[in-house]
């Protein structure tokens, strides 16, 4: 296995970020990939950047980054991506909805000239753990549904936070995104498809966190996704992702 980088994006994961980090090294461990984890922490206002360095203390394949204010997942992602050194790049949410096991289907596809792998929850395959409030979920469908018709056609689901990426696309998508907040997951598949990277949709399994607080704000999620939608497809226009 080549070398993978885990970027984490946290913002207020006091009480996932442990068990998330080790489930990594103890998984990376058990198959003897040489990894590095990237914690960046986004403007935390809890215990996340303290712990974070802790665990760093304990496992010098832990790093952490930090913005000084909350800047978005977008932001953290990227911030991520520009210092890792893996030859394979993953980031996937800090809450641990997604399992890093999920990795062991989606690397082969890597060998097979796919520059991108994202994790679905809306394949026929996939498997929901625990569902998220029947309202998020209706407001969820209807989003990717408009963001395929407007951007993605083809993909089922692009705000899952489980991506896997080769280090040359990695490098070519996120020198190239603009976007800071939630948006930010179509707007790398859009770069994705105009630099001519092969993208592949797998099944995950997936569980609603509840160990912490919802940050979903219906209207004003709502809005900006859809203002960043509207901006990621003036970009196209314009020719700014070339």
């Amino acid at each position: 296995m080549k070398m993978l980088s885990i970027i984490l994006p946290t913002y207020n994961e006091e009480k996932n970020i442990e068990h998330t980090v080790t489930s990594i090294a103890e998984y990376c461990g058990a198959k003897q990939y040489p990894y590095e984890i990237i914690i960046i922490d986004d403007g935390s206002t809890d215990g996340t950047y303290r712990l974070a360095c802790i665990l760093g203390e304990k496992n010098n394949s832990v790093s952490i980054l930090q913005h000084e204010t909350n800047r978005g997942k977008g932001a953290a992602v990227r911030t991520g991506m520009a210092v890792a050194n893996g030859e394979i790049l993953i980031f996937l949410d800090a809450d641990g909805s997604t399992k890093i096991s999920e990795l062991d289907v989606c690397v082969p596809f890597l060998s097979q000239g796919y520059g991108v792998v994202i994790g679905s929850r809306y394949m026929e395959q996939s498997m929901v753990v625990r569902k998220q409030p029947p309202a998020r979920i209706m407001i969820g469908r209807l989003g990717n549904m408009l963001i395929r018709f407007l951007l993605l056609p083809g993909i089922v689901d692009t705000q899952c936070g489980f991506k896997v990426f080769t280090k040359h696309g990695a490098h070519e998508i996120f020198s190239r995104q603009t976007i800071e907040g939630w948006g930010f997951d179509m707007e790398i598949l859009v770069i994705a498809r105009l630099l001519g990277l092969r993208i592949k949709e797998l099944p995950v399994s997936w569980y609603d966190a509840t160990n912490r607080a919802s940050r979903f704000r219906p209207i004003k999620d709502i809005c900006r996704t859809f203002a960043e939608l509207l901006l990621i497809k003036t970009n196209i226009l314009l020719g700014r992702y070339r």
